[in-house]
């Protein structure tokens, strides 16, 4: 008779845990998507047919500003960028079943930082309100043999960067 007991505390313990657990998750996916304005970025970038260019690149970064915040809301590691014919395809982990599709000519600005390239996109059209994602810069290869160069936004020049990258490596 105790040992059934024992063991129905040890369930009802594990059931509140794996409540706990989800309630938890379920948290921060609500409050990730309120700060990217992720439900924004989806309705300004929705994914259309995809023509992927191969690899996933996971634990990428992306940093959010907003109108109503001070300062960018990071995310470290929580986005998967797929390079596509079309732009870049990203997938946050807290709203996998959301991805969106950045077209290569809505990309507003092109930065190497430290290993990884930087990529910026404005969610309204409005600089004040801007996501910024990184991917590794071994993509620029990528994207300089499968893009054709007037796909690319004529502003940020991909085509220059990828070639002064290729031409003067880092140390």
């Amino acid at each position: 008779m105790n040992h059934h007991l024992h063991l129905q505390n040890i369930i009802l313990v594990a059931l509140i845990a794996i409540a706990i657990g989800i309630a938890l998750v379920g948290g921060f996916c609500g409050f990730a998507k309120f700060f990217t304005g992720w439900k924004t970025l989806t309705r300004r970038f929705p994914v259309m047919d995809v023509h992927r260019l191969g690899k996933i690149y996971t634990w990428q970064n992306g940093y959010f500003t907003r109108k109503f915040m001070n300062r960018p809301f990071c995310l470290f590691g929580l986005f998967s960028v797929e390079l596509a014919q079309e732009g870049l395809l990203v997938t946050a982990c807290f709203a996998r079943r959301s991805p969106i599709l950045i077209p290569w000519s809505e990309i507003q600005n092109v930065e190497i930082k430290d290993v990884a390239v930087q990529i910026t996109v404005y969610y309204e059209r409005e600089e004040s309100e801007t996501a910024k994602f990184t991917i590794p810069t071994e993509v620029l290869t990528v994207i300089q043999q499968n893009v054709p160069a007037e796909r690319l936004n004529k502003g940020v020049s991909f085509s220059e960067l990828i070639t002064n990258r290729l031409n003067h490596p880092p140390n």
